[in-house]
């Protein structure tokens, strides 16, 4: 497979572009909606031939959990100089999600990542992209009392997109480094 095949998955859709915002009133609630994803969510699957560009799509597949599901979800710039996907990687115990913007160069060679989105059991990540090229990043800690979930905002975090395909911070608490 090679580039344009990869980017085949990706289709354009139109902005803005707002991934994981989503409230939920119970942690039953929450955990429907994560169970069912992996079934409702948009986009392609993203086979393992395609780890050339995405190298974490190997990872797990010898394990007893097996594999996470990575899915396409939109084709969001191509510009000379890149061309910018967002997708999703959901981990076979179908919890834990998370979203992320990588930005290629025009050979396929993957210029830089961010995870802009995340499930996790206390913590959630929003974001919104605009046709400007800008993304803004909300962090909330969600505490559970009964059952029922209380969402509060920890960060924002604003990002903009370079004419070489990078990503710059230019509001908030420095993004974390992998």
């Amino acid at each position: 497979m090679n580039y344009q095949d990869f980017l085949a998955l990706f289709e354009k859709k139109p902005y803005p572009i707002v991934v994981n915002y989503e409230k939920f009133e119970t942690e039953k609630s929450r955990k429907t909606f994560q169970d069912e994803l992996w079934e409702t969510i948009d986009g392609q699957w993203i086979k393992p031939v395609f780890a050339p560009f995405i190298p974490e799509l190997e990872a797990g597949t010898f394990t007893r959990e097996g594999p996470a599901r990575f899915q396409s979800q939109a084709l969001l710039a191509q510009t000379d100089n890149y061309d910018l996907l967002l997708y999703v990687v959901m981990p076979p115990w179908r919890s834990s999600e998370k979203w992320l913007l990588a930005s290629y160069s025009k050979k396929g060679e993957l210029l830089t990542e961010l995870p802009i989105a995340l499930n996790a059991e206390h913590e959630q990540l929003g974001a919104i992209l605009s046709e400007d090229g800008s993304l803004m990043i909300q962090q909330w800690k969600i505490e559970i009392e009964k059952g029922v979930l209380q969402y509060k905002e920890v960060d924002f975090k604003r990002f903009i997109v370079q004419e070489d395909g990078h990503f710059r911070q230019t509001f908030g608490e420095p993004y974390p480094k992998k």
